[in-house]
């Protein structure tokens, strides 16, 4: 549970660094995972703190958290740029295959012990993010979106692209959403085992949500 703690609190010192840049605004999102049409006005900023914890497996004892610390501005009102700081955390214990230590993804490089207590943290990368809106689903009537997330860390890079599509129903309390991958996600490492050899591109999961419905007791965005 100490290490767990430890985690928690690197990741709240990522957010209260990112909030000493100055004043920040935060506003409900209809969405936990999925990206909307809507963007910050032209000027404004927003701090947002993720953190996604995974616990245990079927046997032995394992944790993960995978943090990011993400400022947003507003370029103008129908485009939208974020820089992302990426980290982790784990801890395992003959939690893999024919009960052998085996750390997450993100800590593959390491080889530990098939009976060594494992425990690090890593900084994952830098990912920087744009949203060009090109129509508005107030306005017009379909949302479109372009989005694109490149993320750059030790030996690895990754590019995300995506198409967002909106449409509102019921005065704008009903929100359908499309998030689709314009392409497949591709990344390019130098160092990671899985690559067959260096440089070369090999396809990542892509996460696409063909379908994401909400509905909001307010209108549309003052």
């Amino acid at each position: 549970m100490t290490h767990i703690r430890r985690a928690a609190l690197l990741a709240a010192l990522g957010a209260l660094a990112l909030a000493s840049l100055g004043p920040v605004q935060a506003e409900e999102s209809q969405f936990g995972y999925a990206y909307t049409t809507d963007l910050l006005p032209k000027g404004a900023k927003e701090l947002e703190q993720w953190a996604t914890w995974r616990h245990q497996k079927i046997s032995g004892y394992f944790d993960q958290i995978d943090a990011r610390t993400e400022f947003e501005y507003g370029l103008a009102d129908n485009l939208q740029t974020a820089i992302y700081a990426n980290y982790a955390w784990s801890r395992a214990y003959h939690n893999g295959p024919f009960g052998a230590t085996t750390p997450p993804e993100p800590f593959s490089y390491d080889i530990p012990g098939p009976d060594e207590h494992y425990s690090a943290t890593r900084f994952v990368g830098v990912s920087g993010e744009i949203i060009y809106r090109a129509l508005s689903p107030y306005t017009d009537a379909l949302g479109v979106a372009f989005y694109e997330e490149p993320t750059v860390g030790p030996g690895f890079y990754e590019l995300e692209t995506k198409l967002i599509l909106q449409k509102n129903f019921l005065d704008d309390r009903l929100i359908s959403l499309s998030t689709t991958p314009t392409r497949p996600n591709c990344a390019t490492s130098a160092t990671r085992p899985a690559a067959p050899r260096p440089g070369r591109r090999r396809p990542i999961p892509t996460r696409t949500s063909p379908g994401h419905f909400a509905f909001a007791p307010t209108g549309p965005p003052v």
